[in-house]
């Protein structure tokens, strides 16, 4: 895979280029947003990794420039995950929170990529997620990988626990309501989120 990698902590860059190299992978390595810029045009890329917090150009540009060229964005994010990241206009792909394993970036460019080619689409709800489009099939509503991972549970009647678990289901239910689903992600005690149909 020839991976965009973007982080302004130069040791940090340093590191995760040599761990993705070491896997196999071609990468281009930029430690703030104008080097990104410069580096579109050595495309194509299959994936880029782009830290939230990288100087000089503003990430939902760059990340909106990626994705119109059809390369999918995992976002690095210092803090928690919560809600607010997952209803932003222009949404990454998916979310890495710093700190993380080596085996977590391996999984996250894997999945996004994986993701996007897959041209997988299922129903949840009344409504279809089209997994390659990282969004509700037929509308602007876009997904992070993490929230198609939970429709697909949610869909097989699984339930979902853990930290980024609450985070999800509250951003999942806003983008539920606006697509016009017909159902939602509720808590059940000692079981964690899962699907809710709802009967109007």
């Amino acid at each position: 895979m020839n991976i965009l990698l973007a982080a302004s902590d130069r040791d940090l860059l340093s590191v995760y280029e040599r761990l993705l190299r070491m896997d196999g992978h071609t990468v281009c390595a930029a430690f703030d947003g104008t080097q990104v810029m410069k580096a579109l045009g050595k495309g194509p890329y299959q994936a880029a990794v782009l830290e939230e917090s990288l100087p000089r150009v503003e990430h939902a540009r760059l990340v909106s420039l990626l994705q119109e060229e059809g390369v999918p964005v995992v976002a690095l994010l210092h803090g928690r995950l919560n809600a607010r990241h997952l209803l932003r206009p222009v949404l990454p792909n998916a979310y890495l929170c710093f700190p993380f394993l080596p085996s977590d970036l391996r999984t996250a460019v894997q999945d996004a990529a994986d993701k996007l080619a897959s041209g997988y689409r299922f129903e949840v709800g009344g409504v279809t997620v089209d997994v390659s489009g990282f969004c509700f099939a037929g509308t602007g509503v876009r997904l992070t990988a993490a929230e198609i991972d939970m429709l697909m549970w949610a869909a097989e009647q699984k339930t979902v626990k853990g930290r980024r678990a609450r985070a999800l289901a509250v951003a999942l239910n806003q983008k539920l309501k606006q697509v016009g689903a017909r159902a939602s992600v509720a808590y059940t005690l000692q079981k964690g989120y899962g699907l809710v149909e709802r009967y109007e």
